[in-house]
């Protein structure tokens, strides 16, 4: 396996997004990405205080399967936000989402909270593997069952609105995968959800030019392209790739 990673901080004053990759030597890889939300500092606070504790969490436990691992490290890392917010009044309302893939074998893992996007590209397509949470499936459903108009969905205030975040409350709505099976030549991007500034083709034409690049080239190309889109309010832009060799 072949991985990277990388940020940038588009038009925003602050960086809010946290990445990492872990590898073991058994070729286990463990992405994280998380965007955090909440304003200024507690933003970046709750994204990389959820990331830690995620990791540590997963790291400390040896013995259960990968998916309630990913499950518990949540949990823990959602519990951690609680008391950080119950404890420090200026970090309430703060939060984060959280996508996290795990990869051991050719086999795929996800545990993913929010909007935060798990791309897959694959014979030259780019597929979304884990569930959207934001408000942009539901407007897009209510336009498909022609009860808004297009330009309604498309234009909606709350169509970047997330349904789910961690945020140190229940978390009712997360995206836990059953195994997926990679293949050579697969590529997975983990990022937040600035990548949106590019759509499906884009990714998918750039991605099957560069298929021969290493995973840090392919995230260095998927950035320039988010800066040479030259959004006026281009979002923090977080992007780690895996690359199946």
């Amino acid at each position: 396996m072949d991985f990277g990673w990388d940020q940038i901080q588009g038009a925003r004053e602050y960086q809010q997004d946290a990445v990492s990759i872990l590898s073991w030597p058994n070729g286990e890889i463990l992405v994280v990405v998380a965007d955090g939300m909440g304003g200024m500092a507690s933003g970046d606070v709750a994204s990389v205080e959820c990331l830690t504790v995620f990791n540590d969490k997963f790291i400390e436990d040896t013995k259960n399967e990968i998916q309630h691992k990913l499950l518990v490290s949540l949990e823990n890392a959602n519990a951690h936000l609680t008391h950080l917010i119950s404890t420090t009044p200026e970090y309430e309302g703060m939060g984060t989402t959280l996508a996290s893939a795990y990869l051991k074998d050719h086999q795929l893992f996800w545990l993913s909270v929010g909007d935060s996007p798990i791309w897959l590209f694959r014979d030259n397509v780019v597929k979304r593997l884990n569930q959207d949470h934001s408000m942009v499936p539901v407007l897009d459903l209510a336009c498909k069952k022609g009860k808004i108009s297009e330009q309604q969905a498309l234009s909606s205030p709350q169509r970047n609105q997330l349904r789910s975040a961690v945020q140190g409350e229940d978390i009712d709505l997360y995206d836990l995968s059953e195994p997926f099976t990679l293949f050579v030549n697969d590529i997975v991007i983990i990022a937040s959800d600035g990548l949106d500034s590019l759509t499906k083709d884009e990714m998918s034409v750039l991605l099957a030019k560069n298929l021969t690049l290493c995973a840090e080239s392919i995230v260095t190309e998927l950035l320039e392209a988010v800066s040479n889109k030259n959004i006026t309010d281009q979002d923090n832009t977080s992007v780690a790739v895996i690359k199946v060799i």
